[in-house]
């Protein structure tokens, strides 16, 4: 799947201005983006080893649609920021949605969780279903690529 094709995926404005954004790059420059805000999240914090190791198992062993989710999740944080810019609580909601990846990649919390934290930011962001089916889909076609990008960032 070509990124452009997300744009047959469009039902409403925020979709569009999401979709629009995210195209005005090349595929590489999106998956790029994901490998590094996971590999800058798990290198940025006072991890142990077995939590390090924990990531790297566990990123390799999701399946096409794990990799879609977290795609996604990864990729709709910075629109999240920008949506909740103006909320007094913005700040503290965003920050909680990236220390549930984190909680997620390392182990400590199941996918169910994770799975719950990813809807709440849809409808933060209010995206349509078919969108978010979309990225999915397109994280998914990606998993090689973004699995391979952060193996060889956490060495």
């Amino acid at each position: 799947m070509q990124l452009v094709e997300l744009k047959q995926y469009i039902e409403n404005d925020t979709d569009k201005v999401i979709i629009n954004t995210m195209i005005k790059d090349e595929p590489s420059v999106l998956n790029k983006f994901i490998i590094n805000v996971i590999c800058d999240l798990l290198e940025g914090i006072n991890l142990g080893e077995e939590y390090k190791i924990n990531a790297r198992n566990n990123i390799n062993s999701y399946d096409e649609k794990s990799i879609g989710e977290v795609g996604t999740y990864v990729s709709l944080i910075p629109y999240v920021q920008s949506a909740l810019k103006n909320n007094k609580d913005g700040y503290v909601i965003t920050s909680t949605f990236i220390e549930m990846l984190i909680s997620y990649i390392i182990g400590y919390i199941k996918e169910e969780e994770f799975l719950i934290n990813l809807s709440n930011m849809i409808k933060v962001l209010q995206i349509s279903d078919k969108l978010y089916n979309g990225l999915i889909s397109y994280f998914s076609f990606n998993k090689k690529d973004i699995v391979e990008g952060i193996n060889e960032r956490l060495k």
